[in-house]
């Protein structure tokens, strides 16, 4: 099967991806009928002639594969991998558009890097990865001088850090589709693509192109230009959360106003996370001295008829979610709720942080004067004549407490944004947890009301026609833009913001579709139709398919964030507080949170700053020759028999068994070398007692997290038995239990906290 391209190409369903042992990936273009493949080597990326490479004898081909989209490339400490999207499922559509969810990859193994001297050239390198985990090839491969140890320490690191990154690209979070750009909303496509005049103040840019650093080898060395001969492969995938729901609205028949006939309407909801400051709960928060925020996703309401060639109206309403805006940490310590440090505001490299973020905000949706009439398909607006230069605003929505452990970081924002200084970001406090005493949530209903007049006024976009394809070519007719959009937060910007945008959302979804159904960019709010659509959504049965969607894409953004779906799903989901199941629901969420925070956050972080670019190359040496070298050692040297190494413990003993306490033996092992080495250590730290007199403590766990004391070895042997992700209540219950015992070692033994 194959689908076409606006510009008259034919795009094959998938494409053979075939890789050799003469350290070549060659992947087949995606457009039917085209000659072209890309050739991927350890130092280069070219593009050659079919004929020129084809065909291949059966002993030069290592692997072939058929794969649904090119992700990228990425350099790891020993070498080079292809990532490709294997499976993948069908999740959303825009109008034509079908949006894919990625939940199968690929990581094929191209060669060493050019730093990479610690192998014999002449062995297949694809088969060193194979040795890892089985000791007997390992042995093998050493005495052979196939490698040394630091060439397995770096294969070693390669493949954690493979496995990780492979979690995250099959984690069902990642999304794409072949003919549209999801990284911008339709309004942003429709300005990027604009061949003629281009707005003159929007900011357009490619923060939420999850795999842009993946794909940096197709791109020019600097800017985000791509090479054009590499146009073909280019693959843009956003992080996050695309689903679609039908919404059936009943309206009188044009032909005999007394009847009503049923019409469907499409309603696709978009969750864009930016890469420019993607990480986890307690390792990112805030901004970042360039002014970019964690946890910071745009969300995007489109609404488009499911006949959409003939009712050929579409809207778009965007908001985004993010960090607080000011330079705040909070360190882990064990403690349920860790400390906060909020930087000096005062201090210039802070202000220019915060005021370079309010500024961005500021210039994503602005007025453009003008700009619909530029457009040879455009019209005049009729809502352009109530347009001015203040039109539209940034409402930044606190929903933080006042007072308590919150307060500082209110009062922190409040002043931020009043000294910022522009009427045109305006800030909104609104405590939730003041105002929803006892659970009461129908008073969101409050914050609503507030900020109903100016969401109304920054609107939203409607155009008429198809939206704007990859290619560029559109037939899009521009009869309205969104000039402003509502920032909301709260401590974690999870749960009560995701509560947040489903109300804001829900407010403007009856304005969007009236739009569609009346032909027009402007809806009164004394409507007929208008009156009537509200009244058919607030008559659908809870939990609707509507809140149902929003409460989806709150627990897709909360995993990425912080591990777990999102608390108060439950009032997102059916408007009110289920005291029983959600209290129990947000109970467990919270405790899983606590876990997942301190123990497994680090290594999530690590795979973020690889895939966004975020990585320091010098960071993967330095773990290479301490991790990676552990770990070499660990694998030349196993203790208990390994599976398939003849042996007749390993047959009697089973595999699982092995692999459960390999890990605390040579943990001990390690422990005791090290104590029996070290001759002189350094003097313990010394701190004063509450009485004034001297008081020694001990040190138990180095700052790489190595054990110095049998408490310490108590401690970091309990993590090896941590689970890396609490998905049942099994994982759950040995998560607690592990949690437990370390929590008691640490507060009675005072063993620093290590990620």
């Amino acid at each position: 099967m194959a689908n076409r391209t606006d510009a008259g190409e034919e795009r094959t369903t998938s494409v053979k991806i075939v890789q050799t042992n003469d350290q070549r990936v060659i992947v087949d273009s995606p457009f039917k009928g085209s000659t072209d493949v890309l050739v991927i080597t350890p130092t280069k990326v070219s593009v050659a002639d079919r004929g020129d490479i084809f065909p291949l004898a059966d002993s030069d081909v290592t692997e072939t594969i058929d794969a649904f989209g090119f992700i990228g490339v990425i350099n790891l400490a020993f070498a080079r991998y292809v990532l490709v999207a294997t499976k993948r499922v069908l999740t959303a559509t825009i109008q034509a558009h079908k949006v894919w969810k990625i939940t199968g990859t690929a990581a094929l193994f191209v060669g060493p890097t050019e730093h990479s001297n610690d192998y014999d050239s002449k062995t297949d390198p694809t088969s060193l990865l194979s040795v890892v985990g089985a000791s007997a090839k390992i042995v093998a491969a050493l005495e052979a001088k196939v490698v040394d140890e630091q060439g397995l320490a770096k294969i070693a690191l390669d493949k954690e850090l493979l496995d990780g990154l492979q979690k995250l690209l099959n984690s069902g979070n990642i999304f794409y589709c072949e003919n549209y750009d999801l990284t911008m909303s339709v309004q942003h496509n429709l300005f990027d693509k604009c061949k003629e005049q281009k707005p003159a103040k929007t900011v357009l840019d490619d923060r939420y192109h999850l795999n842009r650093q993946l794909q940096s080898v197709l791109f020019q060395n600097e800017g985000c230009a791509i090479i054009p001969a590499f146009s073909p492969w280019e693959f843009k995938a956003i992080l996050g959360f695309v689903g679609s729901i039908e919404v059936l609205i009943p309206l009188p028949d044009d032909k005999n106003p007394e009847i009503t006939v049923n019409h469907k309407y499409m309603v696709t909801l978009i969750s864009r996370i930016s890469t420019r400051r993607l990480g986890t709960r307690y390792v990112l928060r805030g901004l970042d001295m360039n002014g970019n925020a964690a946890n910071s996703v745009e969300m995007e309401q489109i609404v488009f008829h499911n006949d959409f060639r003939t009712e050929k109206f579409m809207s778009s309403f965007v908001q985004v979610r993010g960090s607080a805006p000011a330079i705040w940490t909070q360190t882990l310590d064990l403690s349920y709720r860790p400390n906060m440090t909020i930087a000096n505001t005062q201090d210039t490299p802070v202000w220019n942080s915060i005021a370079a973020h309010l500024s961005d905000l500021r210039d994503q949706y602005v007025f453009e004067k003008g700009w619909i009439e530029t457009m040879p398909n455009g019209e005049e607006s009729d809502a352009d004549d109530s347009w001015n230069e203040e039109s539209g605003k940034v409402i930044c929505v606190n929903l933080l407490d006042d007072k308590g452990f919150e307060g500082p970081l209110t009062r922190t924002y409040a002043d931020v944004t009043k000294r910022f200084s522009d009427s045109r970001v305006q800030y909104e406090e609104f405590p939730v947890n003041k105002y929803c005493k006892k659970m009461n949530f129908r008073n969101m209903e409050i914050l609503t009301s507030r900020v109903r007049e100016r969401l109304n006024v920054n609107g939203f976009f409607v155009g008429e026609g198809e939206v704007t394809s990859m290619t560029g070519i559109s037939i899009l007719r521009p009869r309205r833009l969104q000039t402003g959009l509502a920032r909301v937060s709260c401590l974690d910007s999870l749960d009560r913001t995701n509560l947040t945008c489903t109300l804001f959302a829900r407010h403007v979804l009856p304005y969007q579709i009236s739009a569609i159904v009346n032909h027009s960019a402007g809806v009164a709010d004394d409507s007929p139709t208008l009156r009537l659509i509200r009244k058919v959504l607030q008559n659908t049965a809870a939990p609707s398919p509507f809140t149902s969607l929003w409460a989806d894409s709150g627990d897709s953004i909360s995993i990425l964030y912080a591990g777990t779906r999102a608390l108060k799903g439950d009032v997102t989901r059916t408007g009110q507080r289920q005291w029983l199941t959600g209290s129990v629901d947000d109970g467990m969420n919270a405790v899983t949170r606590y876990y997942l925070n301190n123990f497994t956050d680090g290594h999530k972080q690590d795979i973020y700053d690889l895939v966004s670019g975020q990585a320091d190359p010098s960071k993967l040496a330095v773990l290479a020759q301490t991790e990676g070298i552990r770990r070499a050692r660990h694998l030349q040297r196993p203790i208990l028999p390994q599976p398939g190494d003849g042996s007749l413990l390993s047959a009697v003993v089973p595999a699982f068994v092995i692999k459960i306490v390999e890990p605390f033996l040579q943990n001990a092992r390690e422990f005791a070398r090290d104590a029996l080495e070290s001759h002189v250590r350094k003097p313990p730290p010394v701190r004063r007692s509450s009485f004034g007199g001297p008081k020694v403590k001990r040190e138990h766990v180095d700052d790489d997290g190595t054990p110095l004391s049998y408490v310490g070895l108590a401690v970091t042997s309990l993590k090896l038995y941590a689970p890396s992700q609490v998905v049942g209540l099994l994982q759950f219950t040995i998560a607690m239990i592990v949690f437990f015992y370390i929590l008691v070692l640490v507060k009675v033994f005072g063993v620093p906290v290590f990620p």
